[in-house]
């Protein structure tokens, strides 16, 4: 029995078809799903981390610290975020920041007067990386205190340079 040659055609075109269809499925199953996850990933820290690069390269380096001092990690505080940028920003824009201000703001976050330490980093001329200001701070030695227990980190900069702000909790002001 002879086919008809118009089915021999079809069929020709059905083979590349599905070998086409074939090799689609492979690519979704086998890449397409890997770098999908990739970017997803990188979007959902973008959008979900309130910490600038500074900040989280100051927050790093004081964990790296700790780790090396065989110290807990510092637990990374939002609201302490939040307040070191603002003081970092008032400080950056020359406006006066006043420890009664800091102590203030914390207050109305709930944190009691004295619970929360302030370490403040500046640089009015050249602009350096936070890894180095840390490193030449005298009082960063503070951060490998074995009670320190929350974190938060600000950087600003503006006409007054660069300015960073570290706020740490002691464990015992936890309790």
């Amino acid at each position: 029995m002879k086919l008809p040659v118009s089915f021999k055609k079809s069929c020709t075109i059905l083979i590349i078809l599905s070998f086409w269809v074939a090799g689609m499925i492979l690519y979704v199953q086998a890449w397409h799903p890997v770098s999908a996850k990739t970017t997803a990933t990188t979007q959902e820290e973008r959008q979900i981390s309130p910490v600038a690069d500074q900040e989280r390269e100051i927050l790093n380096q004081v964990q790296r610290q700790r780790n090396a001092s065989h110290q807990k990690p510092a637990e990374p505080d939002w609201d302490l975020f939040r307040a070191s940028r603002i003081v970092a920003q008032q400080l950056a824009s020359q406006d006066s920041a006043e420890k009664g201000n800091i102590e203030t703001m914390l207050s109305d976050l709930g944190y009691h007067p004295g619970s929360v330490h302030v370490l403040k980093m500046q640089r009015n001329r050249r602009p350096m990386d936070a890894a180095q200001i840390l490193r030449d701070t005298a009082d960063a030695k503070l951060l490998q205190s074995a009670h320190l227990s929350r974190i938060g980190v600000g950087y600003a900069s503006g006409r007054n340079g660069q300015v960073w702000i570290v706020l740490y909790r002691d464990r015992a002001a936890d309790k």
